[in-house]
């Protein structure tokens, strides 16, 4: 989880090689408020007495 609260965090995120060399990186625009979107969604699915989430 916090691996994930670091990208939601971030504007940009690098992928390297096991040297440290530039491999990709990727623009976090927007990722936010959609990772927050995912966790919740997570709880929901995961929550042993589940109720409806679209009320």
């Amino acid at each position: 989880m916090n691996f994930i609260t670091e990208v939601a965090r971030g504007s940009r995120l690098f992928l390297r090689d096991a040297d440290g060399t530039d491999v990709q990186n990727y623009s976090l625009a927007g990722s936010s408020a959609s990772i927050g979107a995912l966790v919740e969604c997570g709880e929901v699915i995961t929550d042993p007495t589940p109720s409806n989430p679209f009320n």
